[in-house]
């Protein structure tokens, strides 16, 4: 058969509209953008307003409520979101069964947190730790739903659109305690932080149940259906875990004013690497296709990761020579960031990195692995930042974490690896 050649004009390609992918990925990129930009605005004015003693503690309670608030609704949401792309007509049997799977949770894991907040927390005001435990436990999971949502429904821009709505609540609530007391303590912040959660979350879902046609219908879950979720479940705790629990063990382990100014700094390095988290979730579905055997794009895995490094390289070397730059948004009181972001320069890439193998494992079915290499993480962050912390402060929980991320991304790697060569 005699071959068709195309004249086409070279500049004409230029013009040629993005595929879905591209247009996915503009869009959540878009609204990252915007995510990265409201959080950066939270961060600033919730370290000036707190001061680095407040903002620490701060996030060490934070991050114990969002570490056990992994297990809300018992993996419900993310199973949703891998049958739901892969079954469309599974959307109102699966988000049903994940409503459920937050009420039948939420009371016994918010015990759970009250008991560890004793034990970890000695002292501290139990006012506080409810509130703050309330919005992260329940107002960011029920977020995370509807995030789910829309995702599983092929919807990923407006996914990426829920988070900035979270994030623009909590900078209203800086806003509106900046108004009423200049000078607030940590418990007058956090009855606005929880209450702008609150707000957020309901109105999250009632843009659900419009556009989505997501209404709850009280299901019974069976043990089959628990015992899928629960898989889920530990998989997006041990993740959410592996983000939030280093700020309890650096307030844990040292002062407030040390583990505030390792949060100001991980916090910073996180958002630079979040483009790459828009990336990978906005291929998700793809992903989730390509592990099922439909090899829709050959060519999808190694262009995410010659994107992913590139980017990670890059936005490691910007915030190294931008480290000195947070002393002047964040204020005199976090002088000592400086030393601690150069060293979490080096974790950008590594972060970004992780973050991709953890999405391939999943989409691969390998949630089983995925959690053990995580909970193998999270012993080693806890060791060596009992280890590193006690003697080396903000340094020693920032050289502590970059120790982490990299033995996560060794064993990620390494279970891609054995899924690639032993398929089954």
């Amino acid at each position: 058969m005699r071959k068709k050649w195309s004249f086409e004009p070279v500049g004409m390609r230029w013009f040629r509209p993005p595929g879905a992918l591209a247009r996915g990925t503009l869009g959540v990129t878009a609204w990252n953008g915007a995510r990265i930009l409201v959080q950066l605005i939270w961060i600033v004015m919730a370290a000036r307003l707190l001061g680095a003693d407040g903002y620490g503690l701060f996030s060490g309670i934070a991050g114990l409520a969002v570490t056990i608030g992994g297990f809300i609704g018992l993996g419900m949401g993310l199973r949703m979101y891998q049958d739901v792309a892969r079954e469309p007509t599974l959307f109102a049997t699966r988000w049903s069964q994940a409503c459920s799977g937050m009420v039948l949770s939420f009371l016994p894991l918010g015990a759970c947190y009250l008991l560890l907040s004793a034990v970890i927390f000695p002292g501290l005001d139990w006012g506080v730790l409810l509130l703050i435990g309330g919005a992260e436990l329940l107002g960011a999971p029920l977020v995370s739903l509807v995030a789910f949502a829309y995702a599983a429904k092929g919807r990923v821009v407006l996914a990426a659109a829920v988070p900035v709505a979270m994030a623009g609540a909590r900078v209203l609530a800086v806003v509106a305690m900046m108004a009423i007391q200049p000078h607030p303590d940590l418990r007058s912040y956090a009855w606005l932080h929880v209450l702008m959660t609150g707000t957020a979350a309901f109105c999250m879902l009632i843009g659900a149940a419009r556009l989505l046609d997501a209404h709850w219908q009280p299901s019974r879950l069976s043990w089959s259906d628990i015992k899928s979720g629960l898989g889920f479940s530990s998989l997006w705790a041990s993740g959410l875990a592996f983000g939030s629990f280093d700020k309890t063990l650096a307030l844990r382990y040292s002062s407030a004013v040390e583990a505030g100014t390792y949060a100001a700094s991980q916090r910073f390095a996180s958002i630079v690497a979040m483009p790459v988290e828009a990336l990978v979730s906005a291929a998700l579905p793809r992903l989730f296709r390509d592990g099922a055997g439909m090899r829709e794009h050959p060519r999808l895995l190694p262009m995410l990761f010659l994107a992913t490094f590139t980017y990670g390289m890059a936005a490691g070397a910007c915030l190294w020579w931008s480290a000195g730059a947070l002393v002047w948004v964040l204020g005199p009181a976090f002088e000592s960031t400086i030393g601690v972001t150069k060293i979490l320069a080096l974790y950008v890439p590594l972060y970004c990195m992780r973050i991709l193998a953890a999405h391939v494992l999943l989409s691969r079915g390998a949630v089983r692995y995925r959690v053990m290499s995580e909970i193998i993480a999270i012993a080693t962050m806890a060791l060596t930042m009992s280890q590193w912390v006690s003697r080396d402060g903000a340094m020693g929980a920032a050289k502590a974490i970059l120790a982490t991320e990299l033995t996560l991304v060794l064993l990620f790697s390494f279970g891609i690896y054995l899924r690639r060569r032993f398929p089954h």
